[in-house]
């Protein structure tokens, strides 16, 4: 039964999140973002010539003078049996982009309360984590970004949330998982591949601590082994690609581009520079994004103290990542909204900040519980902020309206790479986050007078500039295209739809919440164990 509850709760919070998203999802951003119209044209290819080569002048020249995308094949997996269901139902496809950005934000939203309960901590608090990593962090934005790391996220935290069930439950089929979901994420982007290391040491760290010398060598190789043997396949099909594409298993297409256009991508950005741009910089530091996993700070000794093992495995995941990416020549990973290559740290951020949260619904203090209401509140306004507003209107904004330069990085048989100088990131009146508030405050007085000048002038291209695109004008949520197209407000039915059912899902889980014990005794007996 408390198994059951379990469940339910996780399915309650699983809906009510995928509805938010898919009420807050853009139909736009699919035809726009690099990766998801790579991933469409390799579909295509697949489909239509049985081949993975991408139209002449779209991507990166391979060693036979064809083209191909530079992104992993891993979401191009995942996404294909959709893209043949959408075929055979005359849906669009870029339809289950959106849906299936959502879903699996979703998923990883409903993965964070799991784990936390997993670690022991109470009902309220695991799902008060979830629901603040689903709409207080950049995990909101990413629900409806057609791109790769809303999958690699979910993935790399299945693998570690697998790790941790073994050390609880000493099933081998969790070790198998965790190594699967490893494999799974470095498909999708190959950096993924670094969490072997994070999740080895949890391993060893658990093998360690239950057998004497002798007894933990034969353990952590047998278990090594299980962990390994379902990463091979995908780190093969890896290594591959990268033959098929460019002629060698270990070039990504990443080093040829950085070579054509003139560039080392880890060489030349010093690690302190990349560490100030992505963590501090009012262009792209993290926490501005996420201000909710500031609670982070507060309560990772008490977490450390708690779980010392999942603590390490989270520090030493954090400390790859940043430091991976701060020498990387394009740290700020643009067009993009926030650090977008550190956004796969959000989860381990939130759930070792479960630790506070239990400790402060216990709190009556009102000082405490206003400041952490204020940074609540202020986290979710930066996440509205973010959704409403399509991440390219920023820089076009940019260039069109502040007058910003922008650099053009070319080279033979490749993309161009075009970004901002590097002082905009450094830049406060230049954040994102205000000049898309300063472009709400143009569109919302406006959406009616800007919708009928578009529509009158849509079938005069040459009229059309671009700050009359509508991705400039509209808020970025599809039924608010549709309205901005074609001015029938019966549209907004449906976002009042899934706006009730949001109110009713919460509802039921706040129900649940009160109904049921906070703790469950079995995991209670489990993690003092495991402790």
């Amino acid at each position: 039964m408390k198994a059951s509850n379990n469940t339910l709760l996780a399915f309650y919070l699983f809906m009510m999140l995928f509805a938010i998203y898919i009420l807050t999802a853009s139909s736009l951003s699919a035809h726009i973002f690099d990766v998801s119209v790579m991933r469409s044209e390799v579909i295509k290819s697949i489909i239509e010539n049985f081949d993975l080569t991408v139209p002449t002048g779209t991507g990166v020249v391979g060693a036979d003078g064809k083209e191909y995308s530079w992104h992993g094949l891993g979401s191009v997996i995942i996404y294909l049996p959709f893209y043949l269901l959408a075929n055979a139902a005359g849906i669009p496809p870029t339809f289950f982009v959106s849906i299936l950005s959502a879903f699996f934000g979703a998923a990883t939203a409903t993965l964070v309360f799991l784990f936390c309960l997993l670690l022991g901590y109470s009902r309220q608090a695991s799902v008060y984590s979830a629901v603040l990593y689903g709409i207080g962090t950049m995990a909101w934005y990413y629900s409806k970004d057609p791109g790769d790391h809303v999958l690699e996220t979910f993935f790399i935290l299945l693998a570690v949330y697998a790790m941790l069930r073994f050390t609880m439950y000493k099933t081998h089929c969790d070790v198998l998982a965790s190594g699967f979901s490893l494999g799974i994420a470095g498909l999708v982007r190959p950096s993924s591949f670094m969490m072997i290391f994070p999740l080895l040491l949890m391993l060893i760290m658990h093998l360690t601590s239950k057998y004497n010398y002798c007894l933990a060598i034969k353990a952590i190789t047998k278990h090594f082994c299980l962990f390994i043997f379902p990463v091979i396949p995908f780190v093969g099909i890896y290594l591959w690609y990268n033959l098929y594409r460019f002629g060698s298993i270990f070039e990504a297409g990443y080093f040829l581009i950085a070579n054509r256009i003139g560039v080392d991508f880890f060489q030349g950005t010093p690690v302190l520079s990349g560490l100030a741009g992505l963590l501090l910089s009012p262009g792209k530091g993290f926490f501005y994004y996420s201000p909710i996993t500031i609670l982070f700070f507060f309560s990772f000794t008490a977490f450390w103290r708690r779980h010392m093992k999942v603590a390490i495995c989270f520090i030493c995941t954090i400390t790859i990542y940043i430091l991976f990416f701060s020498k990387n020549h394009f740290w700020h990973g643009d067009w993009a909204w926030g650090p977008r290559y550190l956004f796969m740290l959000t989860p381990f951020l939130i759930i070792a900040s479960v630790e506070f949260l239990q400790r402060k619904l216990q709190n009556h203090n009102f000082l405490e519980k206003t400041a952490i209401s204020c940074l609540i509140l202020t986290s979710v306004f930066v996440q509205i902020i973010s959704v409403s507003i399509n991440s390219y209107s920023y820089f076009l904004f940019l260039e069109t309206e502040k007058r910003v330069k922008f650099t053009i990085a070319n080279g033979v048989g490749v993309q161009p790479i075009k970004g901002p100088v590097y002082s905009t990131y450094y830049d406060w009146r230049l954040s994102p986050i205000l000049l898309n508030c300063e472009m709400l405050s143009r569109i919302l007085p406006n959406m009616n007078k800007i919708s009928r000048s578009y529509n009158s002038n849509k079938m005069n291209k040459n009229k059309i500039k671009i700050t009359d695109l509508p991705h400039m004008n509209c808020i970025d949520f599809w039924w608010f295209y549709i309205y901005y197209y074609s001015g029938n407000h019966l549209i907004f039915i449906i976002p009042l739809i899934l706006v009730i059912f949001v109110f009713i899902t919460a509802y039921k889980i706040l129900a649940l919440i009160r109904m049921l014990p906070q703790t469950d005794d079995k995991i209670s007996d489990l993690m003092t164990s495991y402790d």
